[in-house]
């Protein structure tokens, strides 16, 4: 029945368990009530088919034409509908592919969920094969999955909502993730290579080792040193000594305890950041604003502050052995117990020369 010609035909009920309709015309075809079940149905044409209460559980519709069909009623479960076109296709109580509901699913319809995805442990114990290799996950919520180490290149993620997400040493190349939520998503080791990530939430984003080239970003993010670098981004104990920050949009960023000795962040906006015990020494801080952050117990020594802002900062216990603070502004930062030693004043004056402090 490969390709065969059944335009229009009047299906309703029939028993077409396991057949092989690969490429076949069936569009305006009655296949109500209809036994599909483990149908291929690869590239066929069910343009505006009326499959209403049809079991097409684990029946095969890549590349299928399925527009305007109607799937009222119709069980989905287990099938394969990658790369097919569902434009306009009529869903009501119908059970998915992933056997959610599309009246409940949040959706009001169904993605192209390939079988595959139940043959992976998506909680981070991936047997051996296991890859979601260009699967359509349109509009899904993928929150709290462990997809660590599965091949998803070519997928689609777009429009989903996927919070906490542990996507480390993932292969993500040419993934299409726009106007996704993706707070608090890990990425450690992942492979972005020509990734869209356009449009995208990146709150408390973890990174570290990322590969990538031609990857496109949120405006105000960029990715240095294998780091995804932006607002509210989670970079607690980085390794980014040495790393060129200028202009960089850390706003409420989680910088505690890591290592930027050495860095360039002149000019950067770290309001509101926790950058609590992190290791700037010898840093280019000038210009930048730090309001309201927290840098207690950071190592400031060496670093050049020269017109930073650290209005309401908290500032206790850091250390200013050598750092150059003239004209920064400290109006109401905490600094209980820090540490003045050949510090270069506000005013431009030594703290040596009083008492080793700038407090006056």
């Amino acid at each position: 029945m490969s390709g065969c010609n059944l335009a229009s035909a009047n299906l309703a009920g029939a028993h077409l368990a396991g057949a092989n309709l690969t490429g076949a015309t069936l569009s305006i075809a009655n296949l109500a009530g209809a036994d599909l079940t483990r149908a291929n149905l690869t590239g066929a044409n069910l343009n505006i088919a009326d499959l209403n209460g049809a079991n097409l559980n684990g029946a095969y519709f890549i590349r299928a034409n399925l527009a305007g069909a109607n799937l009222t009623g119709a069980n989905l479960t287990g099938a394969n509908l990658r790369s097919a076109n569902l434009r306009s296709a009529v869903w009501s109580n119908t059970v998915c592919p992933d056997a959610s509901n599309s009246d409940t699913n949040g959706l009001n319809a169904c993605v192209a969920l390939p079988p595959s995805i139940t043959l992976c442990s998506l909680s981070g114990n991936h047997p051996n094969g296991c890859d979601l290799i260009g699967i359509d996950l349109t509009g899904k919520d993928l929150s709290n999955t462990d997809f660590s180490g599965v091949d998803m290149h070519d997928a689609d993620l777009s429009l989903g909502t996927h919070r906490n997400i542990n996507l480390s040493y993932t292969n993500l190349s040419h993934v299409n993730f726009v106007y996704s939520v993706l707070n608090g998503t890990r990425f450690t080791g992942a492979n972005l290579s020509s990734a869209n990530l356009n449009h995208t939430s990146l709150i408390g984003v973890s990174s570290g080792g990322i590969t990538c080239t031609n990857t496109l970003l949120p405006l105000g993010w960029h990715l240095t040193g294998g780091y995804l670098i932006g607002p509210s981004a989670n970079l607690s104990n980085a390794q980014l000594a040495n790393a060129d920050l200028r202009q960089a949009q850390l706003m409420y960023a989680k910088l505690s305890y890591s290592n930027l000795a050495g860095s360039t962040l002149s000019g950067s906006d770290l309001r509101g950041a926790d950058i609590r015990g992190a290791d700037l020494n010898n840093t280019d801080l000038t210009g930048a604003t730090l309001m309201w952050s927290n840098l207690s117990w950071a190592n400031l020594s060496n670093a050049n502050l020269t017109g930073a802002n650290l209005s309401g900062a908290l500032l206790a216990g850091v250390n200013f052995h050598n750092a150059n603070l003239t004209g920064v502004d400290l109006t109401g930062a905490d600094l209980t117990g820090a540490i003045w030693q050949n510090t270069i004043c506000p005013d431009g004056t030594n703290s040596d020369f009083h008492n080793q402090t700038c407090i006056k």
